[in-house]
């Protein structure tokens, strides 16, 4: 069964080069993802800022909004899209969220966050 047919699970840990343009030291958090999907996951996936973070910039936002880019001929069962705040981040984030009513979430709608294809 070629590898494009056949499903891996895998944890794709935040310090591999494929999260390099997210993980950044300017970047208050860090991604991993744990995902279910054919091909060769390392090769297949790649994440970067979205073209869309400066617009989706607002006073709920933290950090970047992510893009997630997977080879659009393999299929991908599940992914699981894990973000590790900085701390200090944490900390103003609730701070903020139990001040304000209108602060809901600490990062803005994620688009496209995987092309799954289909």
């Amino acid at each position: 069964m070629p590898d494009s047919e056949y499903i891996f699970e895998v944890d794709v840990p935040s310090v591999v080069e494929n999260f390099s343009n997210i993980n950044t030291d300017t970047n208050p958090f860090d991604v991993s993802v744990k995902i279910k999907a054919a091909g060769n996951i390392l090769s297949n996936l790649d994440a970067r800022e979205s073209l869309c973070s400066k617009a989706m910039t607002n006073d709920a936002t933290l950090g970047i909004c992510s893009e997630f880019i997977y080879d659009e001929g393999c299929k991908i069962e599940e992914a699981v899209i894990q973000f590790k705040i900085d701390d200090e981040y944490a900390v103003e984030a609730d701070t903020k969220k139990a001040e304000d009513s209108e602060f809901y979430t600490l990062f803005p709608l994620l688009i496209s966050v995987l092309e799954l294809g289909n």
